[in-house]
């Protein structure tokens, strides 16, 4: 796919987030192609689950489950997620370039990285953005941090959006420990919402190692939008020993599993 071909798709985004729907005939004389390729694109982002297609143009794809705001998914299963972060932790190496995705198991990431030194951390995340500078400010690991700037959400603690996406163009890491919403049983890494998803999707591609967080609740579920499939990852850490039916799933797609 070419960059004018993403960027196209970008916009369409924006203008579904923005106003609910999008029409073809106006999408096309705005990003000047043919209504024949507007209609490729809102088929290819339909597949993601970006949108729904309906006559003339798509509209937003429904929510039938709402993502929680981030103190709440923060003390769901806490137990479990700070399991997974202490365990995560153990794949980083000093001299890493890291990215830390936001949400509620890579925020206790950010918590335990006490005695690593010259790390790199990427991070579009406010609340771990504050933890770091906190671990920073007071020697328990050294490093710097880089800060994905761009349109605030409130509720969620992070930043997303077209100045995010462009920032992340220029910045490659290591190693990103992301987060998800849900893996379906066909092998569908998604988010419950699209801007979120963006930025995760915008870091996986310049990561040499995807690694994704993710705690056994969210096993079977499926978000509104595609973020990945299981191949795009390197390595899955959970909490619990998992059925075989999901271990020869992840064996399948060549996705190394650690369970804690």
């Amino acid at each position: 796919m070419s960059l004018a071909s993403v960027g196209r798709k970008r916009k369409i985004i924006d203008q579904l987030n923005k106003d609910g729907k999008v029409i073809v005939k106006e999408l096309a004389e705005e990003l000047d192609v043919t209504t024949e390729t507007i209609r490729k694109y809102l088929d290819d982002l339909q597949e993601e689950g970006q949108l729904v297609k309906v006559y003339g143009g798509a509209i937003a794809p429904p929510k039938n489950e709402i993502e929680l705001p981030s103190f709440d998914r923060e003390v769901m299963n806490k137990e479990a997620k700070e399991k997974i972060a202490k365990e995560a932790v153990n794949l980083i190496n000093d001299h890493d370039v890291i990215g830390i995705d936001e949400g509620s198991t890579p925020f206790y990431l950010a918590k335990y990285l006490e005695g690593k030194h010259h790390l790199t951390i990427v991070t579009p995340s406010i609340n771990s953005l504050n933890v770091l500078m906190h671990a920073i400010t007071n020697g328990l690991f050294t490093g710097k941090i880089i800060f994905i700037g761009g349109e605030v959400d409130v509720q969620h603690q992070r930043v997303s959006g077209e100045l995010a996406l462009t920032m992340l163009d220029n910045i490659f890491v290591d190693k990103f420990f992301l987060s998800a919403d849900g893996i379906s049983e066909n092998g569908i890494v998604t988010s419950h919402d699209v801007s979120k998803g963006n930025i995760t999707k915008g870091i996986m591609h310049h990561a040499n190692e995807n690694i994704l967080l993710i705690d056994e609740t969210k096993l079977g579920k499926r978000g509104h939008y595609r973020m990945a499939n299981l191949e795009e990852l390197n390595t899955i850490v959970t909490d619990e020993k998992l059925s075989t039916e999901w271990t020869r799933l992840f064996h399948t797609h060549h996705v190394q599993l650690i369970s804690v």
